[in-house]
């Protein structure tokens, strides 16, 4: 499991299409790893389950998110 004193580096987000619209859910964060065979490790909020076709999108925090997330 990823150490809590990491930086975010990026957001999960859950992208779902709805009347042709796209609807974005923060779903969890992600962080980078130091290793070739493991580059990012997710971690979803609790509750958080996929099912059908369910699109994924890692996006960058902005500096205000990463404050309040530390």
């Amino acid at each position: 499991m990823a150490k809590a004193s990491k930086k975010i580096d990026f957001i999960v987000n859950l992208v779902a299409e709805r009347d042709g619209r796209d609807f974005w859910t923060r779903v969890g964060i992600a962080f980078k790893n130091d290793s070739e065979q493991s580059p990012v490790t997710i971690i979803l909020n609790p509750g958080v389950t996929l099912t059908g076709d369910i699109r994924l999108v890692l996006s960058v925090p902005k500096a205000k998110e990463e404050a309040e997330a530390a």
